[in-house]
Order: C-alpha cells, then sequence, then structure tokens
C-alpha cells in the first residue's frame, strides 16, 4: 500500500481545516492588539492630562498671548475664547475681528471714551454710538465677514468687549442690548 493509512490522510485534511479556520482568527486578535496598543502609556497619559485640564478651566477662558506688536493683526474668537485675547498694535495698524462662534451674531463695543483715541473723528459706518459706547456693526459667523477698526488708535491701552446674541438685529447696525455671551479683551497700542 501506499502512502499513509486513510486514517492519517483524515487527521492532516483535519488538521489542514483547522489551520484554516486559525488564520482569520489570529488576523482579527493580531489587529486587535495593534489598534489596542496603538495608544501607548504615554499617549493614554497625555490624553487623561489633557481631559483633567479641561475640567478645571474656569468658563470662557481666553488663551495667554504671546503675540508681539504688528502692523495688522486679526482677533478670532467664538461663545468662549478671544485670540489673542491682548491684541498689540504698532502705531498706525488696524485690526480685524473674525466670529468664529456657531449661530451667533457678534459686534464689538468699547466704551464711550474711546472716541477721542481714534485717529478719525468718523467712526461710521463700521461703528455707531449706542447706550454702552461705541458698537461695531454685527458680524455673523459667515465665512469671510469680519469687521475693522475704522482708523487707527493712538498708543495707549484700551479694554473693549466682544457682544455675542443667539438673536440678530434686523440689519447689521441694530444695537446687541441683551447679549448671551460677554467676553473681554484688550487692544495695546505701543
Amino acid at each position: 500500500m501506499l502512502g499513509p493509512p486513510p486514517d492519517a490522510w483524515e487527521r492532516a485534511l483535519l488538521q489542514e481545516e483547522n489551520i484554516v479556520r486559525i488564520i482569520p482568527a489570529f488576523l482579527l486578535l493580531a489587529i486587535g492588539l495593534v489598534l489596542a496598543c496603538s495608544t501607548g502609556p504615554r499617549e493614554r497619559e497625555e490624553l487623561k492630562k489633557v481631559g483633567e485640564d479641561l475640567t478645571k478651566q474656569p468658563e470662557f477662558q481666553s488663551p495667554p498671548t504671546t503675540n508681539k506688536p504688528r502692523k495688522h493683526l486679526i482677533v478670532q474668537f467664538n461663545e468662549g475664547w478671544v485670540h489673542p485675547s491682548v491684541a498689540r498694535l504698532l502705531p498706525g495698524g488696524n485690526l480685524a475681528w473674525v466670529n468664529l462662534a456657531d449661530n451667533l451674531v457678534a459686534a464689538v463695543v468699547f466704551p464711550k471714551s474711546i472716541k477721542e483715541s481714534f485717529t478719525c473723528t468718523e467712526l461710521r459706518p463700521l461703528f455707531f454710538e449706542v447706550s454702552a459706547g461705541y458698537q461695531s456693526i454685527q458680524v455673523t459667523g459667515e465665512e469671510g465677514e469680519n469687521v475693522t477698526l475704522p482708523c487707527p488708535l493712538k498708543p495707549g491701552s484700551y479694554d473693549y468687549q466682544i457682544y455675542l446674541s443667539d438673536e440678530a438685529g434686523s440689519d447689521r447696525y441694530s444695537a446687541i442690548d441683551n447679549p448671551t455671551v460677554t467676553l473681554p479683551a484688550k487692544i495695546v497700542v505701543e
């Protein structure tokens, strides 16, 4: 008789079938292990710290400013932060604000005392007088929409606020009297 006995053939076939069944299971196990191990201890520790930091931060905290004085600067904001919170400008510089808040209109509001600090006498059409001081036209979160200073400010430090509201006025010149969120910020002209 040539070859192994019939029961040896059957055992070999059964082993081959088992190997074919085991290979996909082994591959799935290997992929699972790779995915589970892709986040190492360092990454897990960093993610844990980020989670802890988020729970410790007070609501509406703007990131610290690291910007140097510039001729022109863009300030971005949403319902929780202003960046940079202190805008540093060189004399004669200008500033633009961009609203990144979802579904909220915004306006930049200066106190009445700012009027004498502008190098121009007319603040319209970008700013108009309201009870709180001088308010910018409303800025939505639409792409490309922003508001700028009407003209450069004289050297000095100027506090201002950004009002955000979920109620848009009838037009861009409507005052935001009852903001949903008020964010403090500052301009320093050096």
